[in-house]
């Protein structure tokens, strides 16, 4: 809370007096907190998931919708967000999690049912787990890249750029949904499906209306990624928000280069063949790695 506070209250105090040095705190403290946040928070909506992934997507997912407004909002300053709005949504935050997350921790919980399942108390990682790990890695690599990537090529292809707030909402739908689309049909089969759909609708459609889709159904794995990386992290169920986090940063580096080559030199074919290859890849290692079941 400590964290999550000072984030806040920090940068309009050092605009006040003039402090860079307050700035640059409140990021270090805003990524400890949001560190601490999400590994209490992912290993709370792992560890209750009983086997389905609902949870877990729609933990992800409110969380995404919140960083894209919060970095919407703060490019636009006339739109009159203040340091109160900010401080009083914070505390209201602060307070919900204070006073409705006061369950005890049980080392007894079930992450998954059946034969499948994996408890708390199970030892971390065999040489079979830390494969399956490996592919899901390169799935969660993989979203990001071909995410960032696909939105540059649109952006370069069609003119005018479509807004990113509504791209936030299409990720946030996805997110939200894909736990859901698991649990009713079937984790590999939602999993494969949602890479293999978006290659025609990201890279060979001129539809504003596809391209969300694609960005959509890309975004629907991001809760059976994260469940199947907590499945293979045995008793070390936070570490699995850590990895998948590390995933998704190293597809933005690799992006960022990527999207300076464009600029540089003519490349955009011979870049969308490789996402697509990417992609086909991607939704091998998902199959290999996804257990088959609801």
């Amino acid at each position: 809370m400590f964290d999550l506070l000072s984030s806040f209250c920090l940068p309009f105090w050092g605009r006040a007096n003039g402090l860079v040095l307050c700035s640059i705190l409140a990021c270090v403290f805003a990524g400890i907190g949001n560190a601490f946040f999400h590994v209490g928070g992912g290993i709370d909506s792992l560890t209750r998931n009983y086997g389905k992934h609902w949870r877990p997507g729609t933990f992800i997912s409110t969380g995404a919708l919140g960083l894209s407004l919060g970095i919407y909002y703060g490019n636009n300053s006339e739109l009159g967000l203040t340091f109160v709005h900010v401080l009083s949504m914070t505390i209201i935050s602060a307070g919900g999690v204070w006073f409705f997350c006061k369950s005890p921790y049980d080392d007894s919980i079930i992450i998954h049912e059946k034969d499948s399942c994996l408890s708390l108390t199970r030892n971390c990682f065999s040489s079979r787990s830390f494969g399956f790990l490996l592919a899901l890695l390169f799935v969660i690599f993989s979203r990001s890249l071909v995410g960032f990537l696909a939105t540059e090529i649109w952006n370069v292809r069609h003119v005018p750029a479509f807004p990113g707030i509504a791209l936030a909402f299409a990720a946030f739908a996805g997110k939200f949904l894909g736990g859901f689309g698991a649990d009713l049909l079937n984790a590999r089969l939602c999993g494969v499906l949602a890479i293999i759909t978006p290659i025609p609708l990201l890279f060979l459609s001129s539809s504003l209306s596809m391209f969300w889709l694609g960005v959509l159904l890309l975004n629907s794995t991001t809760a059976i990624t994260l469940t199947a990386t907590a499945r293979n992290c045995g008793k070390s169920v936070g570490f699995a928000f850590g990895l998948t986090t590390l995933a998704l940063l190293a597809g933005f580096f690799v992006y960022d280069w990527i999207a300076l080559l464009i600029e540089r030199c003519d490349c955009l074919s011979s870049v969308t063949t490789v996402l697509i290859v990417v992609m086909i890849v991607s939704a091998l290692a998902m199959a290999v790695s996804i257990k088959q079941e609801r």
